[in-house]
């Protein structure tokens, strides 16, 4: 209101002046007035200028209100969330506070140009990095968020560009030529052997390169089937090998490269996705779609998938049990108990299922699984595995937790009495529990067990309460609903899928910088069951539950919407309010969330995502293209594929066996010390001499009758074996025949790759985008941090 009208309305009745009176005291109201107004206005803007805030806010700007006033008819006044505030274009007074931390608004490109709202929003954000400390992942996390500009006109939950950091990313490493002792150089044959030291965080899949080479008789064979074989790993002696029926001619390179699928386990069936490896990078290990039906799969809800150590594919499919070799699925077994996990365990499979724990091994005879049930666990369904650090092995079953350790005993935890349907650990080795009454927690240093409570919070009131078997809290006490899976991630939170969908036990800073536990509930995506969570290759964590697949990527949630991913905003967010996600709790006796704001409120909304397939179980397996082409030891031309059938894998479980393996693949090198052979694959219908013992091209061995110490092969390592006397006992046989070379991207410690994603698949992210991107990164990098900047699946800064 006008200061006239407030003065004028403050005297008495008989001495207030008519609306458009000449009179002298109504010009001396309105001189009065309008003085009053402008200084009014004057201490407003002087007060804004100093408010961050409020600085430039077009919700105060006289030349934003007017324009508003001289529209037809008049636009009301502006409101919180108008968009028109978002677009007020005039940066003044705001930039004099962006001086203070020497940030300046940005003017390129064009169309990414600072209004308003995007420099107040990138000044608080970078004000935030330095408040809540630099070198740590969050700060890095951060400094790119406030780098990149934010699309005001997008929907809440798309304004800020998507991307995420991959911590311990792969780096390329050279490419290693396989070493040989003696003449011809660089040439091996069949059963020569070398080693390779893996010094990455995790086993890599590598590339391999064989060349072929002329003939020369009684010195050199030809490339005739060539194979690559992992020998041995430690003291663990796995014997998988990829092989090339066919002929590889003299100065021709068969080139196999790594490739990714994604495997889903649906109501209706197994679907699968595959990524190629782009020329000079290597294939997306998460492999995100799009998925077609696997032919010839199950056509049954498959509650568990599963790959074994030599390449086969697994599936549980309700009382079915199918494998799937690359090519076809074979049914297994029908009519076994409802099959709830699968589990490898060494040469065997763990099969768990409602009426026990059964064992077969993995190359089973016809007439099924060999070993009758487990005694162990007679009168329970088995409902998860799962396998410790200490090499123990958990069982979760509907009367509670089992542990098995080497020595195959059975020792009963003191969780007894209720349903346990999944087992896990975090990496500081504390073990949690999802059962029908929520969560438990196990520290083993202290061997104190917990159980979550989680009505309220702080320090005053513990999250977890101590559990002393056989007192199990009452069904209606945990704050939490059951709970059918849970999973520990690398940030340290524990992640439930329960049964009234997903929820995340963390703990944030507050404005102090001291952490507060907290559980955050996301039933705005999913308020139905969750099945399975998984942890993909580069770290973000995928959710199969009852309305499709979510992905969540360290910052945002995504949901696969008939095979395109969508992003649905920021995880610490709630949509459309805006609002801080905060704090949740479920009311059992009301079965619902509710989240802490002064008072605990119900969560009533339905989910903002869209129905999709129910999603039970997720597998990510490697797969491998092959070309043809030209090498020169580090650059690969003239490409031509090669058919796939041409591949195969081959798998030995002892010395004197040969047979077929699963999806064709490239053995992945595993961490530390391993042995690999080259050899050439066996001819069909091989007879062997009757002279033996006598070793095949394909490290097969064809002992006496009775020979039980028969020679090694003749091809040794680069070590020259201790005493020499040990050639004695070895048989040499077979000619130099290729050359070989690996080449794979280790997983490094102290790296981290910040990947950017496009916003449409044709969009061209301009590079002063990514210069300002990585110019932040710098400010922040950790030292000794190796950092990488990638758009999409592009390196661009390094």
């Amino acid at each position: 209101m006008p200061s006239l009208n407030r003065i004028r309305d403050r005297l008495p009745s008989l001495y207030q002046p008519e609306d458009g009176d000449p009179g002298l005291v109504s010009l001396w109201l309105k001189a009065v007035g309008t003085v009053l107004d402008r200084a009014q206005r004057e201490a407003t803007e002087v007060m804004q200028s100093h408010w961050f805030p409020y600085a430039d806010q077009a919700m105060f700007n006289r030349w934003f209100l007017g324009t508003g006033e001289l529209r037809v008819p008049p636009a009301p006044f502006p409101k919180p969330g108008d968009p028109a505030l978002s677009q007020f274009p005039y940066i003044d007074d705001l930039a004099r506070i962006g001086a203070l931390v020497s940030i300046a608004p940005w003017e390129q490109p064009p169309r990414w140009r600072d209004l308003v709202e995007d420099y107040r929003l990138r000044i608080a954000r970078i004000v935030a990095v330095y408040r809540n400390g630099l070198g740590t992942m969050g700060a890095l996390r951060r400094m790119v968020e406030a780098q990149l500009p934010a699309d005001q006109s997008a929907p809440a939950q798309q304004r800020d560009r998507p991307f995420w950091l991959e911590e311990f990313s792969p780096v390329a490493n050279a490419v290693l030529p396989a070493p040989t002792r003696g003449a011809p150089p660089m040439i091996l044959g069949p059963m020569m052997r070398w080693s390779i030291q893996n010094d990455s965080l995790a086993p890599a899949a590598p590339n391999f390169y064989i060349q072929g080479v002329a003939a020369v008789p009684d010195h050199i064979d030809a490339t005739v089937n060539p194979m690559i074989e992992l020998y041995a790993a430690g003291s663990i002696r796995p014997r998988v090998a990829i092989g090339y029926t066919d002929t590889v001619a003299p100065g021709t390179t068969l080139r196999l490269r790594a490739a990714s699928d994604s495997w889903l386990g649906l109501d209706t069936g197994v679907v699968t996705a595959h990524a190629n490896p782009p020329e000079g990078g290597y294939a997306d290990p998460t492999a995100p779609g799009p998925w077609q039906p696997s032919a010839g799969g199950p056509a049954s809800p498959v509650s568990a998938l599963l790959q074994t150590y030599d390449l086969t594919l697994w599936a549980a499919a309700g009382t079915s049990l199918l494998r799937f070799d690359g090519s076809a699925w074979t049914t297994v077994f029908n009519g076994l108990p409802h099959i709830n996990a699968l589990l490898q365990d060494s040469s065997d499979l763990l099969i768990a299922t409602d009426s026990g724990l059964r064992r077969m091994p993995l190359r089973p005879p016809a007439s099924g699984p060999t070993d009758p049930p487990d005694p162990a666990f007679d009168g329970r369904k088995v409902l998860s595995v799962f396998p410790a650090a200490d090499s123990k092995l958990w069982f979760g079953t509907d009367a509670g937790a089992l542990s098995r350790d080497s020595g195959a005993a059975v020792t009963a935890s003191p969780l007894q009495g209720v349903a346990v349907n999944s087992v896990a650990q975090d990496r500081a080795g504390v073990f949690f529990f999802g059962t029908e009454l929520g969560a438990f927690q196990w520290q083993p240093g202290t061997n104190s067990w917990f159980w979550y409570e989680g009505s309220s919070f702080g320090q005053e009131n513990p999250n977890w309460q101590p559990f002393a078997a056989p007192h199990l809290p009452a069904a209606t006490q945990p704050f939490l609903p059951s709970v059918n899976v849970v999973f520990c991630d690398r940030s340290g939170a524990v992640w439930f899928g329960t049964k009234n969908g997903i929820a995340r036990y963390t703990a944030e800073a507050d404005q102090s910088l001291d952490f507060q536990t907290m559980l955050e509930a996301f039933p705005d995506l999913t308020n139905g069951p969750v099945f399975t969570i998984r942890e993909d290759e580069r770290g973000l964590l995928w959710f199969g539950t009852d309305r499709g697949l979510f992905r969540f990527d360290g910052r945002d949630w995504w949901q696969s919407q008939a095979g395109l991913w969508v992003r649905l905003g920021r995880a610490d967010t709630l949509y459309p309010s805006g609002n801080p996600r905060g704090q949740w709790r479920f009311a059992r006796t009301l079965a619902q969330w509710q989240r802490l704001d002064a008072n605990w409120i119900s969560f009533t909304a339905p989910p903002r995502s869209t129905a999709e397939p129910a999603v039970r179980s997720i597998a990510w397996t490697d797969s491998v293209v092959a070309d043809l082409g030209t090498w020169d030891g580090s650059t690969f031309s003239g490409a031509t594929p090669v058919p796939p059938a041409k591949l195969v894998v081959h798998v030995k479980p002892d010395e004197e066996a040969i047979l077929n393996g699963g999806i064709p693949a490239l053995p992945r090198l595993p961490v530390g010390k391993s042995v690999w052979r080259y050899l050439a694959i066996e001819p069909p219908g091989l007879v062997p001499p009757a002279a033996r013992p006598w070793w095949s091209r394909e490290g097969r061995l064809f002992p006496l009758p009775a020979d039980l110490n028969a020679p090694a092969e003749g091809r040794y390592d680069i070590v020259q074996p201790q005493p020499e006397s040990s050639f004695d006992d070895a048989i040499f046989g077979w000619l130099p025949a290729a050359r070989v070379w690996f080449e794979w991207p280790g997983k490094m410690p102290l790296s981290v790759l910040v990947r950017l994603k496009k916003i449409a698949p044709n969009e061209s992210v301009d590079p002063s985008i990514v210069d300002r991107v990585w110019q932040g990164i710098q400010q922040v990098r950790p030292a000794g941090v190796r950092v990488r900047l990638a758009v999409e699946e592009d390196i661009v800064k390094s």
